[in-house]
């Protein structure tokens, strides 16, 4: 859990996380999760083995059928894992407790996915992303929507490993109510004290992490801008040739530069490669020819 998602919890809620989590680690669930990875990857490898062989096809596709259906079993016995840890965070914390954080967890990650997405699909470079303050002004707005509300029905909460059952049946399976109108209610911003007081430090070294996180986003983005822009000004010419730069190399005594559109070769017309049909190399004797 990231510290400002943290920030946003109540005591409550927060407490009844880690229950949850607890659950998990007394009922074995994480050992078991780690065991059934390894064990899934080595057959996925196995089975993609299979499938380079002709004779052995047949049985990499019966082997396909029955690495399905592990899938199932597997998708089955995690949801149950899942109800049942939220049970034990009930018992131990609070219905409520669990359920809030569940609609918190659900809503907080939807909407922070959301701000980054658009961030990340502009078009322009930003001089500043801010984040996290998009995401604290924003959040609550976005939750008293209609288009949040009818997205609720289909919201996980998110976790790294596997995939968890809709929020609305967990938040059925431990009692509490799962009226959307309830969600706004829930959501509002909380003036007592959060588990991020009890970190040392955690205030303070919040602020560096999201720095680094944002200027890494940028970083990615910026990238990105290269592979998207044609370029069709100056700015977007000179963005592209900061990522890919002209390369000159010889080319058999002939000068030859790659540029971000077209090939130049001393004493020919450029050659954009949208004009490229097709590339290869002929095998000589004393050398390669590239034609």
């Amino acid at each position: 859990m990231s510290l400002p998602l943290l920030d946003t919890m109540t005591r409550a809620e927060a407490s009844a996380v880690l229950a949850h989590e607890m659950a998990h680690f007394a009922g074995g669930d994480t050992e078991h999760s780690r065991k059934r990875g390894l064990l899934l990857s080595r057959f996925d490898q196995y089975i993609a083995a299979l499938f380079e062989g002709v004779l052995s096809i047949p049985i990499g596709i019966f082997m396909g059928a029955f690495r399905d259906l592990v899938g199932l079993a597997v998708a089955q016995k995690q949801r149950e894992d899942e109800f049942r840890a939220d049970r034990v965070a009930a018992e131990h914390t609070s219905a409520e407790g669990i359920g809030h954080a569940l609609m918190r967890l659900a809503a907080y990650s939807q909407y922070r996915s959301r701000v980054e997405d658009n961030l990340f699909s502009a078009t322009g470079m930003h001089a500043d992303l801010g984040i996290a303050q998009r995401v604290a002004t924003g959040f609550l707005p976005f939750v008293q929507t209609s288009e949040f509300r009818s997205a609720i029905d289909g919201l996980t909460v998110p976790h790294p490993y596997d995939s968890h059952p809709p929020l609305q049946e967990r938040l059925a399976a431990v009692g509490v109510p799962t009226d959307p109108a309830r969600f706004a209610e829930v959501l509002q911003p909380h003036t007592e004290s959060t588990w991020l007081d009890e970190v040392e430090g955690g205030r303070d070294s919040s602020r560096p992490c999201g720095e680094t996180y944002e200027a890494r986003f940028k970083q990615v983005h910026e990238h990105q801008l290269a592979y998207r822009y044609r370029p069709d000004t100056p700015e977007e010419e000179a963005h592209v040739l900061r990522f890919f730069p002209e390369v000159s190399f010889d080319g058999s005594g002939v000068e030859v530069t790659l540029t971000y559109a077209e090939v130049r070769i001393h004493g020919e017309e450029p050659l954009p490669y949208r004009d490229i049909a097709s590339a290869r190399v002929e095998d000589r004797r004393f050398g390669n020819t590239w034609t």
